[in-house]
């Protein structure tokens, strides 16, 4: 099954910190120890902190490797101190009035006019001309892995700029990717909505450039210029939105009820993917816009789509009401990019709705269990997709057959008779399907209903 590890297919796409996480994917991998040794997944892990200023994460490492602390780490973590005090004392006056002000005065301050009072205009001076300072502490912190100061100081700065010219500078982009980042990394789920919603509109609204054109880069004279993105580029971001939005999935069931419980519903990809408007806003900004980028960029992401689509449960809007009008969607997701991306769980799909082959369903169905098992975003899923992939197995049998040998039945699903009549009881129980159960001949017959001509004029 090592031919089906997206890891480093999806580690280009993800910020380094969420990789080298406690309990992030390279700890999946040493604690699944199938595909790659323990000492090869350390030594990467230890590279990639060295891209970060995180030098503790760099020491536990290395203890880990039971190998010596180099003098030249010692020396950065000194300089890493000096630079972080350095950045706090030229941020001083930001920290300052963010400490002692609330948002509301803030804003009122950034926003100052020359007809307000001299004493509101002399602040927003002082703040204005400390916020880079204060922008680069909330960056620095974040860089060292300290991501609770680093979304408190990112998220006052995103709130202090606001709507204003500045909304589509460099800086303020990078604020608000650092921001999600954050919110990731210290899992406040309930504020992931907000973040990548704040992201996507800077996408649409930021400053367009032809394809070819190049950027205007910082410099001495223009630190933070105007952000533009050609369509490629924002084809880019938007990709890397998608492949940031896994670590903002549930990692089991119990924490998706968990959420769910305290008010978070919200569907991370699967409403980014099949979004509820569908306006178009713009050159590039249709409602199609992150599908384009799993279709141009990222075929494999299909593998989540698919799986979150088969663990769906609720409606996800008027358009998508019924899990079979986002599986419809889905397959022809999968159809149209079969020849660029295959996995068990997408070719379990093609084989149950496209070809009818339940046997070849069913095959898969075992595959699929093994791929999610060695999932970092899937693993605590595995056996909840088997449960409803067997109910859409059980589903799509019912409405082509009239007559069902409950034997038979067990065989596809993979279940002794016993378990397999239980089961579809429960089933039955608990869906729209009319059946009743012989017990004494052991088969299910379904009553179908063909629909009155007037429930299908739409």
């Amino acid at each position: 099954m090592a031919e089906y590890d997206l890891t480093q297919k999806i580690a280009p796409f993800t910020d380094v910190h969420f990789l080298v996480q406690s309990d992030g994917p390279l700890d999946f991998l040493i604690e699944q120890a199938e595909y790659y040794s323990y000492d090869d997944v350390m030594r990467a892990k230890l590279a990639l902190l060295a891209k970060t200023k995180n030098v503790d994460g760099q020491l536990r490492a290395l203890e880990e490797l039971q190998e010596d602390i180099p003098p030249e780490l010692e020396a950065q973590q000194q300089a890493n101190d000096e630079r972080e005090e350095v950045l706090r004392e030229a941020a001083g006056d930001a920290l300052d009035m963010f400490s002692l002000e609330d948002m509301t005065t803030i804003k009122e301050y950034v926003t100052a006019g020359a007809t307000d009072p001299a004493e509101k205009l002399e602040m927003k001076e002082k703040l204005l001309a400390a916020l880079p300072a204060y922008y680069d502490y909330a960056k620095f912190k974040y860089e060292r892995g300290e991501y609770d100061d680093a979304y408190l100081f990112l998220n006052n700065y995103i709130q202090a700029i606001g709507d204003r010219a500045a909304f589509s500078t460099v800086r303020y982009s990078h604020a608000l990717w650092g921001r999600l980042g954050a919110v990731i990394l210290t899992q406040q789920w309930h504020l992931v909505k907000d973040a990548v919603e704040a992201i996507d509109k800077h996408i649409m609204t930021v400053k367009r450039r032809e394809d070819g054109v190049p950027p205007t880069m910082p410099s001495p004279s223009d630190p933070d210029p105007i952000r533009s993105m050609s369509d490629r580029e924002k084809l880019q971001l938007r990709t890397w939105v998608l492949h940031w939005c896994l670590f903002a999935y549930p990692v089991t069931p119990d924490e998706a009820r968990k959420r769910e419980s305290a008010g978070d519903k919200w569907e991370n990809i699967l409403e980014l993917i099949f979004p509820v408007n569908d306006e178009k806003q713009g050159p590039g900004n249709g409602p199609d816009r992150y599908r384009q980028a799993v279709q141009n960029n990222a075929p494999w992401l299909l593998r989540y789509v698919t799986t979150m689509v088969i663990l769906h449960k609720r409606p996800m809007s008027e358009r998508f009401r019924r899990k079979q009008d986002v599986i419809k969607e889905v397959i022809w997701l999968i159809e149209q990019e079969a020849y660029t991306y295959q996995d068990p769980i997408t070719q379990f799909l093609q084989c149950l709705y496209v070809r009818f082959d339940f046997d070849g369903a069913q095959e898969k169905l075992q595959a699929c269990y093994h791929v999610l098992r060695n999932d970092y975003f899937l693993s605590g899923w595995a056996d909840a997709f088997l449960v409803e992939a067997r109910q859409l197995i059980f589903e799509t049998y019912c409405r082509i057959h009239q007559k069902i040998d409950i034997n038979m039945l067990g065989q596809k699903l993979g279940m002794s008779p016993a378990e397999a009549e239980k089961w579809i009881v429960d089933l039955i129980l608990d869906s729209k399907l009319v059946a009743k159960i012989d017990s004494r001949d052991n088969y299910v017959e379904m009553n179908t209903r063909s629909p009155s001509v007037y429930h299908q004029v739409r």
